[in-house]
């Protein structure tokens, strides 16, 4: 429903992405929004039953699949709390995507079914989190026409 595009985009993408995609099952997802006290977005759970464990290499090198999910919560706030930044992560923030403990991505889970994606890089300057998407999908499908475009570049 809310992956279409992004999935279309994918198989589109041919060999670009040649590894095994592997989907984490309902009932990890249900233990996992138990665990955390969260209900994750609609979009967020269909992208996890699509390639939640492996996604045929994108996004391959950051801490962004179902196993690390747990880790990157605590590893946010402790950035956060290392930066002095005034703010702390919303209540019903999902960090689902961290890249080398320095730089990460969050939605707040009660913004609907395909909520808004913001960021926080070590050191920012500013007062808030950076709203980088307007949508979950949005950030799916311009992280893969750009790791696409970089793959074909250096022909990886």
């Amino acid at each position: 429903m809310y992956l279409e595009q992004f999935k279309s985009k994918f198989d589109y993408s041919g060999d670009t992405f040649h590894k095994k995609v592997e989907s984490c099952t309902n009932q990890e997802i249900s233990h996992l929004e138990e665990k955390l006290n969260i209900k994750f977005p609609l979009a967020y759970q269909e992208f996890l039953l699509w390639g939640g464990k492996k996604a045929g290499g994108l996004m391959e090198g950051s801490d962004c699949f179902f196993e690390n999910l747990e880790i990157n919560q605590e590893t946010a706030k402790l950035i956060i709390e290392e930066d002095d930044f005034p703010l702390s992560l919303p209540q019903s923030s999902l960090v689902f995507f961290m890249h080398q403990d320095y730089y990460f991505l969050f939605f707040k889970t009660a913004d609907g079914d395909n909520p808004p994606v913001y960021s926080y890089q070590e050191h920012q300057s500013r007062n808030s989190f950076k709203l980088e998407y307007w949508s979950y999908t949005n950030f799916l499908i311009d992280y893969l026409e750009k790791e696409a475009a970089w793959r074909k570049k250096w022909k990886m």
